[in-house]
């Protein structure tokens, strides 16, 4: 397959360091090339794709610490995933995508052929779920998620080392007043590892410790 498209994304705010914090931007044009192949094996599905995304470039200005919008940031990249069942009451998710993020163009000239901040040039997830044979309602999940170093200034001089996150849960089906009620059980960053990570309105963020989540949901 492939395809080319043209769209809008959501502005972007400017973040706490930045001398017009809070600062909202509208909707910045973005292209995307894609090219892909999609492989159905019947237990097992792969997919791999080649990318090319092109948007503007945001950037915060070392002397009046002023956030703005000028030049262009490129994505290149490759992407593989996949979903199956690799053995019986055994289900497996996962995916790695290389992204080479280069500012191209910038009011800054400095920063041409820098890397993009906030972006990481690999990132993976693995997923496996297992159906026990002995009580089929019960499937228990693990999930880990790696992402590599990633800059967080434009000059790329300072930078977030590279981590991995574990995840831990429980799916139980069960029938409450003969409605289907489906239980969830998540422990995320099950071991508590402390990092930072990044958002789209600051620079730096403490990474969420280990969270447990219970939920329900049942359909009428």
């Amino acid at each position: 397959y492939g395809n080319y498209t043209e769209g809008l994304t959501n502005g972007k705010t400017a973040g706490s360091g930045a001398a017009n914090v809070g600062e909202a931007f509208e909707p910045q044009k973005t292209k995307q090339t894609e090219a892909g192949l999609k492989l159905d094996m019947n237990d097992f599905a792969h997919t791999f794709s080649l990318f090319e995304i092109k948007k503007p470039n945001g950037y915060q200005d070392p002397d009046t610490n002023i956030y703005s919008f000028g030049g262009e940031q490129r994505n290149r990249g490759i992407e593989w995933g996949f979903y199956g069942t690799v053995l019986e009451d055994y289900t497996l998710t996962g995916g790695i995508a290389y992204t080479d993020a280069e500012i191209t163009k910038a009011t800054d000239v400095t920063t041409e052929g820098k890397q993009a901040t906030k972006l990481p040039d690999l990132q993976a997830k693995l997923a496996l779920e297992w159906n026990l044979p002995t009580m089929r309602e019960l499937t228990l999940i693990g999930q880990a998620n790696y992402m590599s170093e990633q800059y967080i200034d434009a000059q790329n001089t300072q930078s977030l080392s590279a981590q991995t996150i574990f995840d831990l849960g429980a799916r139980y089906n069960s029938t409450i007043a003969n409605q289907s009620v489906i239980w969830r059980l998540a422990v995320n960053n099950v071991t508590d590892e402390a990092y930072w990570t990044t958002t789209h309105y600051a620079n730096l963020a403490l990474g969420a410790p280990r969270t447990v989540m219970l939920s329900a949901t049942a359909d009428f």
